[in-house]
């Protein structure tokens, strides 16, 4: 929004945002139903998915809803109804 207009910014294949977490660098972190990722604006401040999911194992991406984002000391946890992701980068 930038006070006049909304921007849509969609995640791959049209899946919901179920969970947010903005992080201290602007990046703003997201999960839905078998996905995860994060937005980051571009070099004229448009906002660009960035997928996270080539992280894990194919045998590990069928995790169901990431429902809630966790920032902890071990970096920021993805948890969903089956597992729990952990990515390990230090926010502040």
């Amino acid at each position: 929004f930038d006070g006049f207009n909304w921007n849509l910014s969609p995640l791959p294949k049209g899946i919901l945002v179920r969970s947010v977490f903005v992080s201290v660098d602007g990046r703003i972190y997201t999960g839905g139903f078998n996905e995860f990722g994060y937005f980051e604006p571009d070099s004229i401040g448009q906002l660009v998915y960035h997928s996270l999911l080539e992280l894990l194992k194919p045998e590990d991406r069928n995790f169901d809803e990431i429902w809630r984002i966790h920032n902890t000391p071990d970096g920021l946890v993805f948890q969903s109804f089956n597992q729990l992701i952990i990515l390990n980068i230090s926010l502040k």
